[in-house]
């Protein structure tokens, strides 16, 4: 008998050798792997970052759905705009009819943004407002001020306010409501280095945004004709007034040429005649040849004023014909009508038809002045003539009863002379200048053209559906992301066995699935959790493990039935003995509350008195608390324990002792001693992770325990990195 005892207790101290070392290696082990958790390389950040999205991609759909779907609906309820752009050609107008681009070097930049600048003036925003009878839409109508501003209004006006802030800003007139509307829709730009400018309008009707643009093409074409019409009119009036002031002084100054020589009868003679018959001879001579000169042009101003009313052909005159000014402005009209003609050919409704229609007008209108003009140099030419043929044959007159010497005052009549012909030089120039400066002023008309009219547009611009439905993706997935970090965050207990090795340095002896699972799986859990505790059946040595939890209900009673009837259904002798006599746990389960137990063994009873079988499992028997007390509770821990596991460790091959929870009582850390192996019970995701850590602390220096995760979900531990080998058989 004592050599049996004595073998037995070999073996009990060989199996716990073999367990301790076992934890020893798992201790290490785990050191290990945090070692090399600390130098994941970027494949095992990939699988974590996977792992993540597949355990949350419920509450990651969540989102993403529930912001696509506010972002969508967000889109629908918007109020919609269309947008559309007018292309405009802008180019410098050339300074003369003559004038080409290599000519003019113009800073095309400046000039582009100085149109830009006339294109969002007041002017052409209220024209545009006329002309599209924008005023009575319901855009840019005035709605009824809210509540709040008219309380801001009633607020503001009890605030003084300084003589510059009354009735305009800056001495601007305050826009309309429909201007400041108008203003924030529209929007101007150079296309590029090019001279097009194109004029970008956005509407809550398409319709109309093509309406506005048009409109303000329209607009810009029809301001820059009238400013450069009423320029040419200003400047041609002024040029009028200034060619009637230097004939006049063209002709004062020849009469005073004339009288001085006649007064003073410098007439130069040729050799060989007298004075006075030179005089007379020259004399008769530009008499005839004024009657000439007088006959040919009354000739041709009578033809003219015969033309003039009688609507016959004034351009066939000749000095029309021969004027150069004439013939290069009927050239321009010619060229307008065949390009008006080849735009009538192409497409009847082209929108430029009517930009060079103005054109042509105003070049006929120029021709007609022109000739008009020349009609009026005719005459003042005949007036000129009659009046030095009267002075000439009155001249004639006097020479024929008068002779003298020739006079000393020829210095003074060469002065009268040069006088006369700066007035005719001037005179000239100014005559030639004005057809230049009103060819000049038609060609600023002509720079302006529509290379594209605004199209009513098909799709709305804003809301952009696409780019809110992208955003509402990738807001849902940054919230869910967060979600899930927050959500794993706020898990108070471990939810991978790796993380409970890492964080708490001590081996995890096994995770056992939850209720969830099927039996199969449970069983298969239980299996290889006996199978690490080296809870097999050994004749030849008994084994006695301690087994708590962290706190109340973490499952150490289930979990201890459960081995017990594995190690039974291996062929194993079990006992369990129900120690936790803070609450009646496994006693209860078992519907032992009435019998004989773990009390009154200590208090002396028989063992096998007190040892009730384990119903539906052969070879396992309980010991239950029995009837507990105060004195009881004192011995839990006691010698009568140790002696009372010496004696039942004896006739079983395992002993399962179910100590209180940790740190709530101190018996299981004193029940260690007498114990092989000490296993503490925690719930996956839910028993926190501190409550863990100081059940652990109170074994320090009594026995090296070991973890074991319940209830544990495993489709979620899956996805957490919990390997599959822990819940099969190994």
């Amino acid at each position: 008998m004592r050599g049996q005892f004595l073998r037995r207790s070999y073996f009990s101290w060989y199996q716990g050798s073999i367990f301790m070392a076992r934890l020893e290696r798992h201790h290490a082990d785990s050191s290990n792997q945090h070692l090399i958790a600390d130098e994941l390389k970027l494949s095992s950040v990939l699988s974590q970052m996977a792992s993540f999205l597949v355990r949350n991609r419920g509450l990651l759909a969540g989102f993403v759905i529930g912001s696509v779907l506010l972002c969508a609906i967000l889109a629908l309820t918007t109020e919609k705009r269309y947008r559309t752009t007018l292309l405009l050609m802008a180019d410098p107008p050339l300074q003369s009819p003559l004038e080409t681009t290599e000519q003019t070097k113009r800073d095309e930049a400046s000039f582009v943004e100085s149109q830009i600048y006339i294109l969002e003036s007041r002017d052409i925003l209220q024209a545009v407002l006329e002309a599209a009878d924008l005023e009575a839409t319901r855009e840019y109508s005035q709605s009824e001020p809210s509540l709040i501003s008219r309380a801001i209004g009633a607020v503001k006006s009890l605030l003084p306010t300084s003589a510059g802030e009354s009735g305009d800003e800056g001495g601007q007139p305050v826009e309309s409501h429909a201007l400041r509307e108008l203003r924030k829709n529209i929007g101007a730009s150079r296309k590029g280095d090019t001279n097009v400018i194109g004029i970008d309008v956005t509407s809550t009707s398409a319709r109309r945004a093509a309406q506005i643009a048009n409109a303000m093409g329209d607009a810009f074409i029809a301001n820059r004709q009238a400013a450069q019409l009423e320029r040419a009119e200003r400047l041609a009036q002024w040029l009028d007034g200034r060619v009637v002031s230097l004939r006049q002084q063209l002709s004062g100054a020849e009469d005073a040429v004339t009288s001085y020589r006649i007064e003073h009868k410098l007439i130069s003679g040729d050799p060989g005649t007298t004075l006075s018959e030179q005089q007379l001879f020259e004399m008769n001579a530009e008499l005839i040849r004024t009657r000439a000169v007088l006959a040919e042009k009354r000739a041709a101003y009578e033809r003219a004023m015969q033309l003039l009313e009688d609507g016959g052909d004034i351009q066939s005159l000749p000095q029309v014909q021969d004027s150069d000014l004439i013939t290069l402005v009927r050239e321009k009209l010619i060229q307008i009508k065949l390009r008006e003609a080849e735009l009538a050919r192409m497409n009847a409704t082209d929108p430029r038809r009517e930009a060079i229609a103005n054109e042509r007008r105003a070049v006929e209108a120029e021709l007609a002045a022109e000739i008009g003009r020349t009609v009026r140099m005719i005459g003042h030419e005949v007036e000129t003539l009659e009046a030095r043929e009267a002075l000439v044959a009155a001249a004639l007159a006097e020479a024929g009863n008068r002779s003298g010497v020739e006079n000393r005052s020829i210095v003074e009549l060469r002065e009268l002379e040069r006088v006369a012909q700066a007035y005719q030089a001037l005179y000239e120039r100014y005559l030639g200048s004005t057809g230049l400066v009103d060819e000049t002023i038609s060609y600023l008309s002509s720079g302006v053209e529509i290379v594209e009219p605004a199209a009513v547009p098909r799709n709305p611009s804003y809301p952009p559906t696409k780019l809110l439905l992208i955003w509402g993706l990738l807001l849902g997935v940054a919230l869910g992301v967060v979600a899930g970090l927050l959500r794993e965050a706020l898990r108070p207990g471990f939810l991978s066995s790796a993380q409970a090795e890492a964080d708490l340095g001590v081996p995890v002896l096994g995770a056992v699935p939850g209720a969830g699972a099927s039996r199969p799986e449970i069983d298969a859990a239980i299996r290889s959790l006996r199978m690490r505790l080296g809870l097999t059946a050994r004749r030849d040595g008994p084994l006695r493990l301690l087994l708590t939890s962290a706190r109340d209900g973490d499952g150490k009673d289930g979990l201890a039935e459960a081995l017990a009837r594995s190690a039974a259904a291996a062929g194993a002798s079990v006992l369990l003995i129900d120690a936790d006599w803070t609450h009646v746990g496994l006693t209860a389960r078992l519907g032992l509350q009435a019998k004989t137990g773990l009390a009154d063994a200590l208090r002396g009873a028989s063992d096998a008195e007190c040892q009730h079988p384990l119903t539906g499992c052969p070879g396992a028997t309980v010991l239950p608390l029995g009837k507990w007390d105060s004195a009881v509770s004192d011995d839990v821990a006691g010698a009568a324990m140790q002696s009372l596991l010496a004696r039942v460790s004896a006739a079983h091959d395992l002993v399962i002792v179910i100590a209180p929870s940790v740190p709530g009582d101190a018996d299981a850390p004193l029940l260690a001693r007498f114990c092989d192996g000490v296993a503490v019970v925690a719930r996956w995701a839910v028993t926190p992770r501190a409550a863990v850590a100081m059940a652990l602390d109170q074994f320090k220096g009594v026995a090296q325990p070991g973890l074991v995760l319940s209830d544990m979900n495993r489709r979620q531990a899956r996805h957490f990195g919990e390997p599959v080998s822990r819940h099969a058989p190994g």
